[in-house]
């Protein structure tokens, strides 16, 4: 089970990085002052999505496809948070209930054997 932790950990870590170097970039004005610092942030995130999907591809005794949905359940999580967060977005009914629904994605994959 600790690969799972560890998959959800580099998951989440990839998720945020990419949410500032697109979102946070974009909305904040990062993207034409530093575009370039922006575009070096990939090579990270690219290795923290990759200890992920290996991490997750262990925790489910080598099936790729847990590792997808589990990727965009924790990605659909993250990026709800870190609107709120930092830019204030409310959540809306149909974005609660799409955050529900990627628990429920996250929950069947983990009980469901």
């Amino acid at each position: 089970m600790h690969y799972f932790f560890y998959g959800v950990i580099y998951g989440v870590i990839g998720q945020v990085l990419s949410f500032i170097q697109l979102q946070a970039g974009i909305k904040w004005g990062w993207t034409q002052k530093y575009g370039w610092a922006l575009m070096l942030l990939g090579l990270p995130i690219s290795l923290s999505f990759m200890h992920s999907v290996k991490n997750f591809i262990l925790a489910f005794d080598g099936e790729i496809y847990p590792s997808r949905i589990l990727g965009f359940a924790v990605g659909i999580v993250v990026f709800g948070i870190m609107g709120w967060v930092l830019f204030k977005e409310g959540i809306s009914a149909k974005t609660g209930v799409c955050l529900l629904l990627s628990l429920v994605i996250i929950l069947i994959q983990v009980l469901w054997k």
